[in-house]
């Protein structure tokens, strides 16, 4: 499979509503769904090139063969991440030092696993408050998404994580009476939808609204995709309430994405186990492995129950579905610590126009800790790299199930007890 790499351009507003039915009030996500963006690729396809039995719509749009992730926003580059649910920040300035007045993020999973590994949870204790100076405010838990960007030191530049928030605001609309085509009386909602543009500051310039996010694709398809399919300048129409204007978005940049490779998996694990083992002290022959979701999961065990965390049987079927001819044996994954939550997935079905099957999923940012007793987690390092690109669950083709081993977030982002600026 090849990662193409796509941004797309707010040229109106857009609305991703979280839940189906009526309300009046009815919220947006603050990302572009992964099943979104295969809907509109498809409309798109039958609107402006071929029709539904040519071959290249079933193989990438129809049998599941292309994997479309969601797209998240981003200010400064191509790529911006969900921030794990083990960081926690300052109740009242939440916030990485690197956007200014406030007092940090710190990732908790290493004190968390230590805690649970060693029994001493004092660890935990000590960052249950913020520690800048005349704070001593508790901590939460601190969500969202987040890109990286270059220091400003001297030799190598250490990696600065700034929050990429998105602008939203709610439009009013007044209920229509059939009868009379006419205003109803008392019938008033607000639908919230992410505006077109955002300000840089009480002040500033105003900046498109970009969104960007990856797509899989095989080999010999990659080339359609990106000058064909999917080229600059492509728009394509989105989300809720298309017929009044909503939803229109512009292919911003197309290309080739950065992608993890067999060596830097391997560093990542082995850079984890030694930050764990500074930390906690785990027993030699011990290997830990950590799976950060960069994307909900529709996962479910062997009777098609939804379940609400991933266990060790999960990781080893995934990674044999992913790679079976791998040739390691990868097994004996035990689940340490888990920070998770689940929602319920909810979405239309625009070809049939009937709503798809309600879901259980585990939530994006989840993080789940496993240790493996044979001590050789370097060597599934191409294994877990195969479970990396494919991803875990169900519907993955529209971006579900998307993971990260041994995210680097985990050891770098550590802010806490550090001056802000």
């Amino acid at each position: 499979m090849v990662r193409i790499q796509l941004r797309l351009k707010a040229v109106s507003p857009v609305a991703f509503s979280a839940r189906r039915g009526t309300s009046n009030f009815v919220d947006t996500l603050d990302y572009v769904p992964g099943s979104a963006l295969r809907g509109a690729v498809a409309a798109h396809y039958l609107s402006r090139i071929g029709g539904a039995g040519d071959a290249r719509f079933q193989t990438i749009l129809v049998k599941g063969e292309a994997s479309f992730g969601n797209l998240y926003p981003v200010r400064l580059g191509l790529r911006s991440s969900v921030i794990p649910s083990t960081a926690r920040s300052c109740k009242t300035f939440d916030g990485f030092l690197s956007d200014r007045d406030k007092h940090g993020v710190f990732d908790s999973l290493m004190a968390a696993a230590s805690a649970r590994l060693s029994g001493n949870f004092a660890a935990l204790d000590e960052r249950a408050r913020c520690t800048v100076t005349r704070c001593g405010l508790p901590t939460h838990r601190f969500s969202g998404f987040y890109e990286e960007k270059a220091g400003d030191s001297g030799g190598t530049p250490p990696a600065l994580y700034s929050k990429v928030d998105v602008s939203k605001r709610h439009v009013t609309h007044a209920g229509i009476n059939r009868a009379s085509q006419s205003a109803e009386p008392r019938f008033l909602y607000a639908q919230q939808v992410i505006n077109e543009s955002w300000r840089e500051g009480s002040g500033g310039e105003f900046k498109p609204q970009v969104f960007a996010g990856d797509l899989l694709v095989r080999e010999h398809q990659a080339d359609y995709v990106r000058s064909s399919l999917l080229p600059r300048g492509t728009v394509l129409r989105l989300g809720d309430s298309r017929s009044r204007g909503l939803g229109r978005m512009e292919v911003d940049h197309i290309g080739p994405a950065e992608t993890d490779t067999e060596t830097t998996v391997r560093g990542r694990i082995r850079e984890f186990n030694k930050r764990l083992a500074e930390k906690a002290g785990v027993q030699p022959n011990i290997d830990y492995i950590s799976l950060t979701l960069q994307s909900d999961a529709i996962i479910t065990d062997s009777f098609l129950r939804y379940e609400t965390t991933i266990e060790g049987e999960d990781i080893s079927r995934a990674i044999h579905a992913a790679n079976s001819q791998c040739g390691i044996e990868a097994r004996g994954f035990h689940l340490v610590f888990a920070s998770a939550d689940k929602k319920l997935v909810q979405s239309w079905n625009a070809a049939s126009g009937y709503p798809k099957p309600d879901a259980a999923a585990i939530t994006m940012g989840s993080v789940f800790l496993f240790k493996l007793l044979n001590g050789k987690a370097a060597e599934l390092a191409q294994p877990l790299l195969a479970l990396q690109e494919s991803g875990i669950g169900q519907r993955r083709s529209e971006g579900f199930g998307r993971l990260s081993i041994c995210d680097s977030f985990h050891w770098e982002v550590q802010e806490h007890g550090q001056p802000a600026r």
